[in-house]
């Protein structure tokens, strides 16, 4: 075997098994899930790989430190989904997004759910918040019935944080399915009976904001224009 050909197949099997390394520990090292792929004067592209512990919520911190990192608000992502073999392209969490803009719907279900859980708790042990006063727990506040032994835990806090994210990207997703507006996909997690009618969410709700109300702070931490 000459040298040329020796070469090739440590070339190939280098691939390989980087490529298996990458599948078995899920890029689970956010500095190795970071791979550069274009430098420009303007701004640079990075790949993020995304799996179940590297999700549409936690991203966003990965995201912001690396910016901080770098010191550059000027970066663009490209986030490849593992499960699905597909990609997207995620802007800065900083840029301000109109809903009528062209952007894959996970980025709008990322800036959301980071909202959100900025909304209910945020801060330190925020997955581990429980309500004084109801059975509403973790990171988005839950109540029992709603969190309903989602992949069989009991409660919210129960669960391992990335569990907590896949509840909220799942749900976001679905009550976007059902009612087509992210405004009733965010009423839904608050006021689930009041989603449908926007007319409603101007009552009171005990202990909380109203609809309306939790729906604008919302979009306005997630930089989306109400």
């Amino acid at each position: 075997m000459n040298n040329m050909n020796k070469a090739r197949i440590r070339t190939t099997w280098l691939t390989i098994s980087t490529t298996i390394l990458m599948l078995i520990f899920g890029l689970s090292n956010h500095a190795e899930a970071q791979v550069k792929v274009q430098q420009a004067v303007v701004y640079s592209k990075e790949v993020l790989y995304v799996n179940k512990y590297i999700n549409l919520v936690n991203i966003k911190q990965i995201i912001n430190i690396d910016i901080k990192k770098k010191n550059s608000n000027n970066i663009v992502y490209t986030v490849n989904d593992l499960a699905t073999n597909n990609s997207f392209v995620m802007p800065s969490y900083s840029k301000l997004l109109n809903l009528k803009s062209r952007v894959d719907n996970r980025v709008i279900i990322s800036r959301l759910a980071n909202a959100i859980l900025n909304q209910e708790t945020g801060g330190v042990n925020a997955y581990y918040r429980k309500s004084y006063s109801s059975s509403a727990c973790g990171a988005f506040q839950y109540m029992t019935t709603s969190w309903n032994n989602f992949m069989g835990y009991k409660s919210a806090c129960d669960a391992p944080e990335w569990v907590q994210d896949q509840r909220m990207i799942d749900e976001l997703q679905s009550s976007f399915n059902k009612y087509h507006d992210w405004r009733k996909a965010i009423a839904a997690h608050l006021y689930p009976s009041r989603a449908g009618n926007p007319n409603t969410w101007f009552l009171p709700v005990p202990g909380n904001p109203t609809v309306f109300q939790y729906v604008k702070s919302v979009f306005q931490k997630a930089k989306i224009a109400y």
